[in-house]
Order: C-alpha cells, then sequence, then structure tokens
C-alpha cells in the first residue's frame, strides 16, 4: 500500500549530511532525499516520490528560508522539482535506473577491486616484515656462532698455556701410580670375559639382556662387576649385545669360556656367548709376535735354478744357457696354450 511503501522510504530516507553534493546531483533518488538499496528505488512508486517530493518542498521553499538563504534554497528547490519530474517520467525513470544500476555495480566492482588490493598489499607487507625478523634472527645466529667460537679457541689457548712446569711435574710423579691403576686394569682384564648375544627381534614381546639378568647367568661363574660394551658399528648394534663380565678369578674365566655352545639364561633371554678378553699387554704380544713372524718369512731366501755345466769355452757356457731358458720359455707357452 502507499502508507507502507511511504513509511519504508522515510525510513531509508536519510539527511544530507555526509553525502558527497556531486553524487546527489547525478543521482535524482539521493537528489529527493531517498538514499537506500537498489531494490528500494526500484520499487518505489510515483506517488510516494510525490509525496516526499511535497515534504521537501516545503522544507526547501525559498519563501520559508531566512532572506540570506534563498538563493541556494532556490538552487536546491529547482534540482529537487527536476528529479521529481524525471522519476515520474517512466521512460526517463528507466535510463536513470540502468544508469545507476551500471554506475552501483561499477562502484562494486571497483571496491571489490580494491580490497583484493588491500589484501595483496598486508600479505605483501607482512611477508616483507616476515623476511626482516628472518633476516634478523639469521645475524643474531651468526653473532651467536662466532661470539661461541671465539669463547672456544680463548679457552683452547688457556688450556694450551696451562700446560706448565708444574702440572708436568705431578704427571712425573704420578706415573708410578699410573703405572700400577694400568697393573690393576690389566689384572682385571685377565679376569674379564667378552659376552655377546643377539637382541630380541621383537622388544615389545621378548626381554634384552640387563646387568641382573648377567648376574644371574654367570653366577656359578663367580661374576663380580658386568660392563656393557658400545658397538661401534650401528647397524651391528641393532643386532647384537655386548658386554665385559668380570669374575672372581682367572679361572673362573677361564672355565666360563669353555661353554662353546654358549650360557642358558632364564627367562627367555637371548643365549650368551663368552670368549676370553685379551688384555692390552697380550694384544701387544701378539701383534709383535705376528711382526716377528712375517720378518722371518721375508728373511727366507729362494734357491736359485742350478746352473747348467761350465765348459772351457765361455761362448759355448753362454749359448748352452740362453738354449735351456728358451726351451724353458716355449714349454711354458705350450702350457697356457693347453
Amino acid at each position: 500500500s502507499p502508507s507502507l511503501s511511504l513509511s519504508r522510504t522515510q525510513m531509508a530516507a536519510k539527511t544530507r549530511n555526509g553525502h558527497d553534493e556531486d553524487d546527489d546531483e547525478s543521482d535524482p533518488y539521493k537528489t529527493l532525499g531517498i538514499y537506500g538499496d537498489e531494490e528500494l528505488c526500484l520499487s518505489i512508486t510515483r506517488a510516494e516520490i510525490k509525496k516526499v517530493f511535497r515534504k521537501l518542498a516545503l522544507k526547501l521553499h525559498p519563501d520559508k528560508r531566512p532572506s540570506h538563504e534563498r538563493e541556494r534554497a532556490a538552487i536546491e528547490f529547482e534540482r529537487a522539482r527536476k528529479a521529481c519530474e524525471l522519476l515520474s517520467n517512466t521512460e526517463e525513470r528507466q535510463k536513470v535506473d540502468e544508469k545507476l544500476r551500471a554506475k552501483r555495480i561499477r562502484k562494486l566492482e571497483l571496491e571489490r577491486e580494491s580490497h583484493r588490493r588491500k589484501q595483496l598489499r598486508e600479505k605483501l607487507e607482512a611477508r616483507e616484515r616476515e623476511g626482516e625478523k628472518n633476516r634478523g634472527d639469521e645475524e643474531a645466529r651468526e653473532q651467536k656462532k662466532r661470539k661461541l667460537a671465539q669463547e672456544l679457541e680463548v679457552l683452547r689457548e688457556k688450556y694450551e698455556e696451562g700446560e706448565s712446569e708444574e702440572k708436568k711435574r705431578a704427571r712425573t710423579n704420578d706415573a708410578p701410580a699410573r703405572e700400577a691403576e694400568a697393573e690393576a686394569e690389566a689384572l682385571d682384564l685377565r679376569r674379564a670375559l667378552k659376552a655377546a648375544w643377539r637382541k630380541p627381534r621383537n622388544p615389545a614381546k621378548e626381554k634384552d639382556h640387563d646387568a641382573p639378568s648377567l648376574f644371574r647367568a654367570f653366577e656359578k661363574y663367580n661374576a663380580v662387576d658386568v660392563i656393557f660394551r658400545e658397538i661401534a658399528d650401528a647397524k651391528k648394534r641393532k643386532k647384537k649385545g655386548s658386554a665385559f663380565v668380570i669374575c672372581k678369578t682367572r679361572e673362573d674365566a677361564v672355565r666360563a669360556s669353555e661353554e662353546k655352545d654358549g650360557i642358558e639364561c632364564d627367562g627367555g633371554r637371548p643365549q650368551v656367548f663368552v670368549t676370553l678378553a685379551k688384555t692390552r699387554a697380550l694384544e701387544e704380544a701378539d701383534a709383535k709376535k705376528r711382526k716377528e713372524e712375517d720378518f722371518e718369512k721375508s728373511k727366507e731366501k729362494k734357491v736359485p735354478p742350478p746352473l747348467p755345466p761350465k765348459t772351457e769355452d765361455f761362448e759355448k757356457d753362454v749359448l748352452a744357457r740362453m738354449r735351456k731358458i728358451a726351451e724353458e720359455r716355449k714349454k711354458a707357452a705350450a702350457a697356457a696354450a693347453e
């Protein structure tokens, strides 16, 4: 109904404050004070437009304004009258609507494009900030590395300078004590067994060896200590376990090493195979012995082949030797051909 449409128009109508006057001049709806979306402008009736104009005319008519505002009021009144006439003409209004629709579409496209450009600009600025931050972090890390290298160099120089005569004398005085420790270590190794076992394939179901399990396995051989070994090869380390088992006496260690079929363990743990651990002195003695044997073998001289019997004539002797050498070469060639 007109009254309903009018109330909707009155709700959408706003004052000119905050709007561009040039934009209002090109839009007759805004000239009449009708500010709303495209649907509202298209749905408003001719009667509603005239009613809005009459209400606006009472406000803009020059006779209703003070003398110093009448000139401006006359211009605004004439503009509102032309807008009312334009929107009251169906054909002219259709042209205006199409023009305004195209203008609004263009404005929306520009706004969307502006929004995309804004997003791109914000992303670019964020990347630049991130890049600056990363460069700063990289410089800080490099500075820390340089500082650490300098500190390590200072420590190394101090350590090298710390080799004073007093420390050297202390090392000289401690030589007998170190020899005693080495001898004690050799004695321990003479009672040591080198134990090895295959690690379980499924650790969740099968148990691997630990110190208590090895103590129980070597209980009858009077084990007094267990030292686990770190295997250097990573692949072997996953499949194989190893440890030194120190027995109470050398005889206990020899007795355990005689178990060629391995030592059974409780709790379903892997079977352990043991050998006597060689001391460093024994290893050095073995190496020295092998070296001497190699030297003796190299000293053995090959017996030279017998020379042909000498004759009085030197030339005949040489010819006889050359013939024998030629015959030997022919035999070797014939053997190789076969």
